[in-house]
């Protein structure tokens, strides 16, 4: 039998004839009154019978007809009325029925040809289509059947063959497919089952002597069973069903005429039996169901062609599992951290821990022994302190917390101990360690604002554009990736204002010149695209002031001066346009001061100096006009302070070579060298002077040096060397100091680092 979902009606399939009765319903006593007609024609042996959530259609399975009957539900009256479409084909001998919570899909257990009818349900009216395939296989005399709530499993009992079949359901088209494995053994003479509302739990119930009621413990995943206990019950135990608030389980015993009534845990599933542990029905009881608002429950008495109806005391809920929130870790520290959270007992003595580790499968708890959360009815502070961590390391955890009514585990957080303070200014790789770049990326700068860089890619005619974040300090390529320049650039250079990008074409004998946007960093062509330059164009600076720009030109061996317009950003050659420096010239420097530029000539292996007019811009060269500066002097950089000068020398062994400046003069005193890896290319000194570093071009790392402010000496830090890409050349560094960045030009990358 069942009960409309509006608790008003009640319907019953009489076995022995051609009929199914109807009731009237009093919500509130809950008792049944035949409506008038007592009965409505339905096919022969209606034994199956469902109702649709909506409460409009009602179907009954006729055992020796081999259909469903089909009606109609009067929401007023109760009463049913045979649909046009009176009834549609089943296997042989349908017994069970069950329909889909969502109403799209009905079931049916036909239990001589050991089968399912599955059909689909339109919901404007009721009409039932036989899917296709229009069954599909069950067990031997399959009998009972039911839909999970979540509508994604369907399971049937095979009475013969002692085990459930268990499907799953497809929520669209409502076809099932069989799981693997298909069937599940589930006691002797599995007649029917029910389904706990929380999806968790499936009962069976066993006609056998004595009766039971096989538990299965659901995975509410893949909808698997798993066998869990068997609790008895009376003699040849027919159906059951589970209370709408999960917190009972009801069944008939067919040769005791009774209903066995238990007690369910919402957690485990298991049974308990109340006192007393039956009740008494009529004879041959068969058939349970119960009402909507769970006040009451019904039997079919098929010995007696009656139906036994009980009232259901109210069942008064217990308190609630702990109430938990994992807080946020707090005094964090390299080895140690606090764990908070807060724990609501719900008026239950409860207690509690953190569980942590380096995953979510977190594996260590504290404290070791379960601490006391009381029995409050409000939420309670706790905390945990965590020590002998790892450093530099990320942790997760979180709060559970247990009472009579379970247990409850809060939510998954993580922190991150603090790592060990390094030598000043040490490197590590940012994650990821690397972005792409173009062919043999070159030279590279980071605009005044830290939010954008670019680089200068060698052998293509590109310069590559990207966008930094401030906080991690990572590059992320923009759109488009990079823009077009002249043919080999490869010296790069932006204003102090970060209005304007210069880059030196080394085979086109021009700079180009970019505009940038500040909002978002990328890189415009001038209108007037380029300026005239030298024989190879390599390396570039500009001035503090932001008036003057310099090229050197590695093959006329010469260096190119410019005044740049702080309104347009365009280049004006001076008069001259250039000025003789050494053989093979590549890097240049202006000093922080303004009052001096210099450049390192690589085949000469000296450092020309000049003086510079703040006013024009000019360059004179000063007497001497170089200095010895080591074997193949590639690139060079100036301190902040404008004291020292450090010159990478690309030799094997390569070496930085320490100059003293006479911040009056401007003329350098050779001081020092200094050893770096081998074939060093590039050098630089961070903002605040305490640190100097430099590209190894063979053996593909960093050299990194703190510098002695006085004496601007350079001593090795430990490790004196990290990991760079293949190749790296070009350095940089982010305004504040955070972060550096090398060209790789073998691998076509930079490498990005924390300082």
């Amino acid at each position: 039998m069942v009960v409309s979902p509006d608790g008003r009606s009640a319907y019953a399939a009489n076995r022995f004839t051609t009929t199914v009765s109807q009731y009237a319903r009093n919500p509130e006593t809950g008792a049944l009154t035949p409506l008038s007609p007592a009965s409505v024609e339905a096919g022969y042996s209606p034994e199956g019978i469902a109702i649709s959530p909506d409460g409009k259609d009602v179907y009954v399975a006729n055992r020796y007809s081999n259909t469903l009957s089909e009606f109609s539900r009067n929401s007023e009256t109760g009463k049913l009325t045979i649909l046009s479409k009176a009834t549609v084909p089943a296997g042989e001998g349908p017994i069970g029925m069950t329909i889909s919570a969502d109403g799209k899909s009905v079931y049916a257990a036909n239990s001589s040809s050991a089968t399912v009818s599955e059909y689909s349900r339109s919901s404007e009216t009721g009409v039932l289509t036989p899917l296709s395939p229009a069954t599909i296989p069950a067990g031997a005399n399959v009998h009972g059947m039911v839909v999970s709530a979540d509508g994604k499993s369907v399971y049937a009992t095979n009475y013969n063959s002692s085990t459930v079949s268990e499907y799953s359901r497809n929520s669209e088209t409502g076809k099932l497919t069989a799981l693997s494995p298909a069937t599940v053994a589930a006691g002797v003479n599995p007649h029917d089952l029910a389904i706990s509302p929380d999806g968790k739990s499936v009962y069976v119930a066993n006609s056998t002597s004595p009766g039971k009621v096989t538990l299965f413990t659901r995975n509410t995943t893949t909808g698997a069973l798993t066998s869990t206990a068997a609790i008895t019950a009376g003699e040849y135990t027919e159906c059951v069903l589970v209370s709408p608030d999960g917190t009972n389980v009801y069944a008939t015993n067919e040769t005791t005429n009774t209903v066995s009534q238990y007690t369910r845990n919402s957690e485990t599933g298991i049974l308990t039996a109340l006192s007393p542990a039956t009740v008494a029905a009529g004879a041959d009881p068969e058939g349970i169901a119960i009402s909507p608002d769970g006040h009451n429950i019904y039997t079919t008495n098929n010995g007696a062609n009656t139906i036994s109806q009980y009232a259901r005391a109210a069942v008064e809920s217990p308190p609630p599992p702990p109430t938990v929130t994992t807080g946020a870790a707090a005094s964090i520290t390299e080895s140690a951290a606090s764990l908070t959270g807060t724990v609501n007992p719900n008026g239950l003595a409860t207690t509690y821990h953190f569980e942590y580790g380096t995953s979510t499968a977190y594996g260590s708890k504290a404290p070791a022994t379960e601490a006391s959360a009381g029995s409050a009815s409000t939420p309670q502070p706790v905390s945990v302190p965590l020590t002998g961590l790892l450093a530099g390391t990320t942790y997760h955890y979180r709060l559970t917390a247990t009472n009579a009514s379970g247990t409850t585990a809060g939510t998954d957080q993580a922190f991150t101990t603090t790592t060990a303070p390094g030598p000043l200014g040490l490197l590590s790789a940012l994650s990821p360690g690397s972005v792409g770049a173009g062919s043999g990326v070159a030279r590279m700068v980071v605009s005044p604002d830290g939010r954008s860089a670019y680089a200068a890619n060698r052998f293509t005619t590109t310069v590559s554009q990207y966008a930094r974040n401030p906080e991690t300090g990572a590059l992320t390529p923009l759109s488009p990736a990079s823009v077009e320049a002249g043919y080999s650039p490869e010296g790069i250079a932006i204003s102090p204002d970060g209005k304007d990008v210069y880059v030196a074409n080394r085979y086109s004998n021009t700079l180009s010149e970019f505009s940038r946007n500040s909002e978002t960093g990328k890189l415009t062509i001038l209108s007037k695209a380029t300026v005239p330059a030298g024989e190879g164009p390599i390396g570039m600076t500009i001035s503090a002031d932001g008036k003057s720009v310099y090229a050197a030109n590695s093959s006329s061996a010469t260096v190119s001066e410019y005044s740049r317009s702080s309104e347009t950003g365009v280049l004006t050659p001076l008069s001259p346009a250039t000025i003789p420096a050494g053989a093979n010239v590549h890097g240049m420097v202006v000093s922080a001061d303004g009052k001096s530029v210099y450049a390192t000539n690589y085949n000469s292996s000296t450092v020309s100096e000049y003086s510079r007019n703040s006013e024009t811009g000019k360059l004179t060269a000063l007497s001497p006009a170089t200095v010895a500066a080591g074997v193949n002097p590639h690139d060079l950089a100036i301190s902040p302070d404008g004291k020292s000068v450090y010159v990478a020398n690309s030799t094997s062994p390569g070496k930085v070579t320490l100059f003293t400046r006479n911040t009056t003069t401007g003329a350098l005193t050779s001081t020092a060298a200094i050893t770096a890896g081998e074939y060093t290319e590039c050098v630089l000194v961070s903002p605040d002077g305490t640190n100097v570093y430099a590209t190894n071009e063979t053996t593909n790392t960093v050299s990194q040096y703190t510098r002695n402010s006085e004496t601007g000496i350079l001593t090795a830090l430990s490790p004196a060397t990290v990991a760079a890409g293949a190749d790296p050349e070009g350095i940089a560094i982010s305004p504040d100091g955070h972060n550096i960045y090398t060209t790789n030009n073998g691998a076509n990358t930079i490498s990005q680092y924390a300082r």
